[in-house]
């Protein structure tokens, strides 16, 4: 059942809302508005990925923009958490809150039949990131902040034909640290 909240014109998703792709079991939550997702070791990086737990929208539904609020701070390397436009493991674009190379940063990457290529990797040192995606007219816009008002963007970028049909919203995190939890908070889809 959706919440009854609504944000911005549109219902926020919660854990029983949203598809399971790949489940650990105990490693998701409910926890009042949001859903705790602790990191389950594994990675959507390149060919043969093995991440588990991503949490995508509902079958049969279309939308054209996603945002979430994350609360998360990653600190080992590839910790990540956010959100994701998925046709497979092989086929997606992220934009997520990571740890790497020593820092914290807001990476937009895309994987177009097992090739991933970072877009975009700009250093951010806060806790807290709402982070949306839209696709619009054969394009993709990224953003992200602290606020939902106040937002950096990258795009419009070409958006690859292979995302024209089937691909779905999601959010997830992964990485090594079973310790950290993300909490992710108002999963909009419109």
């Amino acid at each position: 059942m959706l919440a009854n909240a609504f944000l911005m014109n549109g219902p926020s998703y919660r854990l029983e809302d949203l598809t399971v792709l790949d489940p650990a079991p105990g490693l998701l939550a409910q926890k009042g508005d949001r859903i705790a997702i602790t990191p389950a070791n594994g990675s959507m990086w390149g060919k043969g990925a093995t991440c588990r737990n991503i949490l995508l929208q509902p079958e049969g539904k279309e939308f054209k923009e996603a945002e979430v609020t994350v609360y998360f701070a990653p600190n080992t390397q590839g910790e990540q958490a956010g959100i994701v436009l998925f046709k497979d493991y092989d086929n997606y674009i992220k934009l997520v809150r990571e740890f790497v190379g020593g820092r914290n940063v807001i990476v937009l990457a895309q994987e177009v039949d097992g090739n991933p290529t970072v877009l975009s990797n700009v250093g951010y040192e806060f806790d807290t990131v709402h982070l949306k995606l839209q696709v619009s007219n054969g394009s993709y816009t990224a953003a992200w902040g602290q606020s939902k008002k106040d937002l950096a963007e990258a795009g419009p970028l070409p958006l690859p034909k292979v995302f024209a049909e089937a691909a779905r919203f999601g959010i997830f995190t992964h990485g090594k640290n079973d310790k950290n939890v993300a909490e992710l908070e108002g999963f909009i889809l419109r």
